[in-house]
């Protein structure tokens, strides 16, 4: 929970950790094999050398479920659930996140300070960085693979229909990019693809912070 001695902290974009770790989730083997488990600890910024890289198999279980924080209701703390994925439509992209930043306009969404919120429950998150998972019809400018960064100002590509989650309680809204989350559905003119040697961490920051630094100079 953010308590108001930490908006300002938080509004500074500097909460770049890996998602694991922020949300206080740890990451459950629902299943899975330890192997995968170890190379979704290392995809969230842990290290090991020996894992070898998930299966078709085991990237089709991954896909099927994820962890999200949802806001459900403003001025609470996040709710972190367990939410079905859809299958990606055209202009969508699937990527697996692995770091986020937290902007002020997110704290400002759970405080309720931004007003009324039509669209709850909904999830959040507009800057991070992670891999390219699978690609929906039409999509051009990113495979499966690839490293990008995820940002809420539009790009090229195909500006997509927003996804639609399923949680326990129902419905969960998203928004063209959302990143509190294991994976997430992002449109294609929301993604931009990076080299891979550049870490995940400081391209999440090139999401919100930096542009947003940039554009104020």
């Amino acid at each position: 929970r953010v308590g108001d001695g930490q908006s300002a902290l938080l509004a500074t974009h500097m909460s770049i950790i890996p998602q694991s770790q922020r949300m206080g989730v740890g990451v459950g083997t629902g299943g899975l094999s330890r192997r995968l488990l170890l190379h979704r600890l290392r995809i969230t910024g842990y290290s090991n050398s020996s894992i070898n890289p998930p299966s078709a198999r085991e990237i089709n279980t991954m896909r099927q479920r994820l962890k999200a924080a949802i806001l459900v209701q403003q001025n609470k703390p996040l709710k972190v659930g367990d939410l079905d994925l859809p299958d990606l439509a055209a202009g969508q992209v699937l990527v697996k996140v692995g770091h986020s930043g937290i902007c002020g306009k997110q704290i400002e969404e759970i405080s309720g300070k931004r007003g009324a919120d039509p669209y709850l429950p909904h999830l959040l998150g507009h800057e991070g960085a992670g891999e390219v998972v699978d690609i929906g019809p039409g999509v051009r400018k990113v495979k499966a693979g690839d490293h990008v960064v995820l940002h809420w100002m539009k790009g090229s590509g195909i500006d997509s229909a927003p996804p639609r989650f399923e949680g326990e309680d129902g419905a969960v809204s998203a928004g063209w990019v959302t990143t509190f989350s294991q994976f997430t559905i992002v449109s294609e003119n929301r993604v931009t693809p990076i080299e891979k040697d550049v870490g995940l961490d400081v391209a999440s920051l090139l999401g919100c912070a930096v542009t947003t630094g940039l554009g104020i100079v």
